[in-house]
């Protein structure tokens, strides 16, 4: 990311335009534009903690005008974080790579895209517009959202997978990792083979209108306990 480029304005734009105390769980639209950014802070495995589960707004207690992104980790701690600090070099180049978990979540999560993808088209078929089941809104091809229906959150299928696998995060190894396009492949093939298998088996789909998608993400936060491995 640089200054002034299209994900730099974007997040300007969520700061500035968002409620304070707006919470961007692992399934709402913006969750991916943030983490993606996070990685590329000069502290960003300090950010990161044990995981991240989410990002939220903030304001600063000295001065009240001062709204800054949160990181929600695993645990349920929260840090600030600056994405002026996660600009790029000149050259381009990302200051620091992604921590181990993170980068199997992203890649697992690029191996079963296409699934969404397809799920979201055939939800829509011929049709313009469809009705929230949720919100009863009208939503369009841009204002849906695809999520995965609580307590199967994609966050929970990963640790599900990684139980059900024995997997150790620390040991997975990666094929290639592609910064600019953020692409990752494992260099066992049988990993991805076996989560899309897992994902197509247990994940429960349905197409939510977005904001109503976030509503719901945070009620389930506190409805649903999750187990932490």
């Amino acid at each position: 990311m640089k200054h002034g480029d299209a994900t730099f304005l974007k997040l300007q734009t969520i700061l500035r335009h968002e409620d304070v105390g707006t919470v961007f769980d692992e399934d709402h639209p913006y969750f991916s534009i943030l983490f993606n950014v996070l990685c590329d802070h000069p502290k960003m495995k300090e950010k990161m903690g044990n995981g991240v589960s989410g990002f939220s707004i903030a304001i600063s207690p000295l001065r009240r005008t001062d709204r800054h992104f949160e990181v929600i980790r695993q645990d349920g701690s929260k840090v600030d974080f600056s994405f002026y600090k996660c600009c790029r070099t000149r050259s381009g180049k990302r200051q620091v790579s992604d921590s181990n978990y993170q980068m199997f979540y992203k890649g697992l999560r690029q191996i079963v895209q296409p699934v969404i993808d397809e799920f979201k088209r055939n939800a829509f078929g011929s049709e313009k517009e469809i009705i929230c089941p949720e919100s009863g809104k009208v939503i369009t091809a841009e204002t849906a959202y695809i999520s995965h229906d609580a307590p199967v959150t994609f966050g929970n299928l990963v640790k599900e997978f990684i139980v059900l696998n024995h997997i150790d995060i620390d040991k997975i190894e990666f094929d290639c990792i592609d910064n600019d396009s953020g692409l990752i492949q494992f260099l066992d093939k049988k990993i991805s083979d076996m989560f899309l298998s897992f994902y197509k088996e247990r994940a429960k789909l349905r197409v939510l209108y977005w904001r109503e998608s976030l509503r719901l993400a945070r009620s389930n936060r506190f409805l649903v306990t999750v187990e932490k491995l």
